[in-house]
C-alpha cells in the first residue's frame, strides 16, 4: 500500500499500510510546548487528537477483524460456513435459531471431507444450545451422539451433566452404574460441581 512518512514532525499524520498515525510528542512535551505561546493552538489540536487516536485505533483494527473473517469464510466449504452462522448465533444468545441451523447440519448428507469429529463438534453445540434452554433431556442426546461420534471425555461429561439435571437420582445412578468409564467421569463430575 501507500507508504508516505513523515517522521518527526509534530502533528503531520503519515500514512503506512493503510493506517494513519500521527507523530505525537509525549505528554510531558506537551506541557513544555504549550507554554510557548506561538505553540498553544497546535498543541490544543494535539491534545484533541490524542484523545481520539484509540477510537480510530479501534475501528481500523475492528475493520481487519472483519475483512480477515470474511476472507476467511470465503475459503470454506458450506457446511463450515453454516457452522460459522449457528456458532455465532449461539454466541449472542439466540439459542433456537441456533439450533435449527445445528440440525440442519446435521440431518443432511454428510461431506465427508470434514471429517466425523467436525459433525461431532456440531452435535455437542446442539447440546450446548439445547442446555442453555434448560431443555436437559435434549442436550443429553446431543451430547451422547457427539461423544459416540468424536469419543472425547468433555462430550461425556457434558452428556452426563445434563442426565444428571433432568434424570431422577435412581434413574442416574443406573445410567452410571453401566460403565467404569461412566462412574469415573461422575467422579469427577461431582467434584466440579461441589465447588
Amino acid at each position: 500500500g501507500n507508504r508516505i512518512i513523515h517522521f518527526g514532525i509534530i502533528g503531520k499524520p503519515y500514512l503506512c499500510n493503510s493506517f494513519i498515525f500521527i507523530c505525537v510528542p509525549a505528554k510531558a512535551d506537551l506541557g513544555f510546548v504549550r507554554a510557548d505561546t506561538k505553540h498553544r493552538e497546535r498543541v490544543f489540536i494535539l491534545e484533541r487528537i490524542i484523545k481520539l487516536i484509540p477510537l480510530c485505533l479501534c475501528r481500523c483494527i475492528c475493520a481487519e477483524i472483519r475483512k480477515s473473517k470474511k476472507a476467511h469464510l470465503k475459503n470454506q466449504n458450506e457446511v463450515e460456513r453454516e457452522k460459522y452462522k449457528a456458532d455465532n448465533l449461539l454466541n449472542s444468545g439466540e439459542y433456537a435459531s441456533a439450533i435449527l441451523v445445528y440440525l440442519s447440519i446435521v440431518n443432511k448428507e454428510w461431506d465427508d471431507s470434514m471429517g466425523k469429529d467436525f459433525y461431532g463438534k456440531v452435535y455437542g453445540s446442539l447440546g450446548a444450545a439445547y442446555g442453555r434452554m434448560f431443555l436437559y433431556e435434549e442436550a443429553a442426546k446431543m451430547y451422547e451422539s457427539a461423544f459416540q461420534i468424536c469419543e472425547e471425555e468433555s462430550m461425556l461429561k457434558a452428556y452426563l451433566y445434563a442426565c444428571r439435571r433432568y434424570m431422577n437420582a435412581e434413574t442416574y445412578a443406573q445410567l452410571i452404574g453401566k460403565s467404569q468409564m461412566y462412574m469415573e467421569m461422575n467422579t469427577e463430575l461431582t467434584k466440579e460441581v461441589e465447588r
